[in-house]
């Protein structure tokens, strides 16, 4: 596979939380869960292994010169979503109402309850959101070093 393909496929993976954001959002508002818990904590530990996942195999297919090139292409969405949070509740102190509001939302939603009970002590999202982060970095970091092996 070409290298510019495979640092394509990398940034594009790095949209797979947005999606499940997105499915999740959907699945909490449908009837299904209406009279029962949505299984938040299932759902973020299942994200994080997933990204442990699409690191051990971004390190394992050399999608970039090195593993921790593979990492920051892996998790580079990640860190435009952050800050494009962080524009919103920081400087401007409103999310937008827009696709591009709730997308930086949608893209943390299902690791957002495990960085959340990471930042109990603050009273924003914010620290949530960038506890999520780095907890996808995290992931995708430990499974490119075991890709790497």
């Amino acid at each position: 596979m070409n290298t510019i393909i495979k640092r394509i496929a990398a940034i594009a993976a790095g949209f797979l939380p947005l999606v499940f954001g997105i499915l999740m959002n959907g699945a909490i508002l449908s009837e299904a869960f209406s009279t029962k818990p949505f299984p938040f904590f299932a759902a973020g530990l299942g994200t994080l292994a997933l990204w442990f996942l699409l690191g051990f195999l971004a390190a394992k297919w050399r999608f970039g010169k090195t593993a921790a090139q593979a990492m920051l292409l892996l998790n580079l969405p990640g860190a435009a979503m952050l800050l494009l949070v962080g524009i919103q509740e920081l400087l401007l102190g409103q999310y937008w109402q827009n696709a591009a509001g709730a997308a930086g939302q949608l893209f943390f939603l299902p690791v957002i309850n495990l960085g959340a009970s990471l930042t109990l002590w603050s009273g924003r999202m914010f620290p949530a959101y960038c506890a999520s982060f780095v907890l996808l970095c995290a992931a995708a970091w430990l499974g490119g070093k075991a890709g790497s092996r």
